[in-house]
């Protein structure tokens, strides 16, 4: 959602260095600003005393107005600019022991603003670096990322692995996945299918509803476990339910290939509008499938079919055809009932 800033912070980074020798004039402004962003009774009235004018050089401080600016942002250019330069700030003014939050957000954001597709800087990665030699979790998982991506740092799948274990000590949820997909691939560590399988299952306790979809596949193919597809069913649903794409269409195609469950097109027919609707095009294919042939309790219809396969088409040449034959059959159908007219 910052990829708009790029162009203006790398145009006004000069400027923001200049900053730091009028900290004071700077914070005044700062403090205004806040204020005209959000009604008063939104804004911890603290802010709006001479104790924290006479407390700026504080780097929780500091870090605290950064994060309020940032949170108050709204995509607003300018804003975001502010929290970076207030959590630069509290960075350099906390002298030997720095400010861990500080560095993190101030990095973070740095990356977003860099966007997912292209690479971090080596300055982004350099302070992830030093959180993780200090122990601080997020910090610790952002420089593991780094390191398994090879973004921004020469890649070493072996460190990566280890500052995830460490990650997944403090509870970090995100590292239980990255955990079960590196022992499930072998990478950086020895395969491991039933480690791999005890921090899914982990993952998945906790909400990840991209671990409860990979547990479904797991079991609805048999992956080095026995197959089990109530068991599968039960995962797919309720990743499902979270809005998991995979998970919406693998399990529609359970429902209406039957095995050891009974069909039900309908509830199938739901799941692969869902997924279809956020741009899945097997589940727009198989959608219309479902209205071309009329399956159970599903209402046959050409016209939503030959809609669904419009969208498919320039993506699976299945589908292509599929429109090609729909089409024509819907153009016939036409063409009869306009005789019989």
């Amino acid at each position: 959602m910052l990829r708009r800033s790029i162009q203006f912070w790398q145009r006004n980074s000069a400027s923001y260095n200049a900053r730091k020798g009028i900290i004071n004039e700077e914070f005044a402004n700062v403090l205004h600003q806040i204020r005209n962003l959000t009604p008063i009774e939104t804004i911890p009235m603290e802010l709006d005393t001479p104790i924290i004018m006479e407390a700026l050089p504080s780097a929780i401080k500091l870090g605290s107005l950064g994060n309020l600016m940032y949170e108050n942002a709204d995509n607003n250019e300018r804003r975001i600019e502010w929290a970076l330069y207030l959590w630069k700030l509290a960075m350099e003014k906390a002298s030997h022991n720095g400010n861990d939050h500080a560095k993190y957000n101030y990095a973070s954001c740095l990356r977003k603003i860099h966007g997912e597709k292209s690479k971090s800087s080596k300055e982004i990665v350099k302070h992830f670096r030093e959180l993780a030699n200090k122990g601080h979790p997020l910090g610790t998982l952002s420089y593991a990322d780094a390191l398994s991506e090879g973004d921004g740092v020469k890649k070493d799948e072996e460190e990566a692995f280890t500052l995830y274990q460490r990650c997944a000590k403090h509870g970090l949820r995100n590292a239980f996945f990255k955990l079960a997909s590196l022992y499930a691939r072998g990478i950086g560590t020895t395969k491991d299918l039933g480690a791999a399988l005890h921090w899914y299952h982990k993952a998945a306790e906790i909400g990840d509803p991209v671990a409860m979809s990979r547990l479904g596949d797991i079991y609805s193919m048999g992956t080095d476990v026995q197959k089990d597809i109530r068991r599968a069913i039960t995962h797919y649903e309720a990743a499902a339910k979270l809005d998991d794409i995979s998970a919406q269409y693998n399990y529609a195609v359970l429902l209406i290939t039957g095995g050891n469950i009974p069909t039900n097109y309908r509830l199938a027919e739901t799941l692969f509008y869902r997924a279809a609707t956020k741009g899945h095009v097997p589940a727009m294919v198989n959608l219309a499938q479902l209205y071309r042939q009329g399956y159970g309790s599903v209402p046959k219809s050409l016209e939503l079919a030959v809609k669904w396969l419009k969208l498919a088409a320039p993506y699976d040449p299945n589908a292509k055809e599929l429109l090609k034959r729909s089409e024509d059959t819907l153009l016939a159908k036409m063409h009869t009932n306009a005789s019989k007219k």
